[in-house]
């Protein structure tokens, strides 16, 4: 038999089921606090109508600038300014520096500095933040005048670094700026490793030798060359024995021409060889 409640009772449970559910009249709970400025506008709201969390929203402290505060002109490291130690070279006074002067300088070839050496190098004695300029005609980075570490080449003045002015000296021929265009010796000048030249016997455009193209008839085998074969042969210049045609270039010996690969040599008493550019004595004699 089904149980049936009076209607009163039913009544009675509806409104205790009712209050029970909605908080028993308390107010809605505030809602989670901000995660520490993980979003721009603070903490998450809560649920069911509870206050949004006040957490800071800024993201965290920013670094002035985006350099440690570091000064706009300043060129090395960032983390190198008034890190304790004084640095020099690096475009502007670092803090750390108790007077701007040589005596001071204790990092002078830190990364960005103007100088490569270690103190002091080529900073400048009156302005720290500079270095000294080379000395014009240099044609190759200026920091590498003098650095104190490798013999720069071809650079158009010796450079103070380089023990001897001969090509052996040379560490470094492909600086920026240099005259040579592949590792040493290059095209350096043998006794003379400020400049470059072409051997005594290259007919070519003096320009053409060493200057990373294979060019052939040109008297001499062009260092560029990785061996004397016609094979080799990137271009045949106008200056060259074979007037753009390699394939007149003799197959063994790319610095020549067919015609003027070999010297000949004849009599009257004898005939001319078939491959001899010149006329045999006594043609026409007859």
């Amino acid at each position: 038999m089904a149980l049936r409640l009076p209607a009163a009772s039913i009544a009675i449970l509806l409104a205790t089921w009712i209050g029970c559910s909605s908080g028993g009249g308390k107010p809605p709970g505030p809602g989670a606090a901000g995660n520490g400025g993980a979003t721009a506008t603070g903490g998450r709201a809560g649920a069911a109508g509870g206050v949004a969390g006040a957490g800071p929203g800024a993201g965290g402290a920013s670094m002035l600038g985006g350099r440690g505060g570091a000064p706009q002109a300043w060129t090395c490291a960032p983390a190198a300014y008034g890190d304790g130690r004084c640095d020099c070279g690096c475009g502007a006074p670092d803090s750390d520096c108790a007077q701007q002067d040589l005596a001071h300088c204790q990092v002078c070839s830190g990364a960005g500095s103007c100088n490569l050496a270690d103190c002091p190098g080529r900073i400048d004695p009156a302005d720290v933040t500079a270095c000294l300029a080379p000395p014009a005609g240099w044609t190759c980075t200026p920091s590498t005048y003098g650095d104190g570490h490798q013999c720069e080449c071809g650079c158009g003045l010796p450079d103070p670094d380089c023990k001897t002015a001969d090509v052996t000296s040379c560490d470094n021929c492909l600086a920026v700026g240099s005259c040579a265009k592949t590792l040493c010796p290059s095209t350096i000048a043998p006794g003379d490793n400020a400049h470059c030249a072409a051997p005594p016997l290259w007919t070519c455009s003096p320009g053409l030798y060493g200057d990373g193209v294979c060019n052939c008839g040109c008297g001499v085998v062009d260092i560029d060359c990785p061996d004397a074969t016609a094979a080799s042969c990137q271009l045949c210049d106008q200056s060259s024995c074979a007037p753009f045609q390699c394939a007149a270039v003799d197959p063994n010996d790319n610095a020549h021409s067919h015609t003027h690969s070999k010297t000949y040599s004849y009599t009257k008493a004898t005939s001319r060889s078939p491959l001899s550019p010149y006329p045999a004595v006594g043609d026409g004699d007859q």
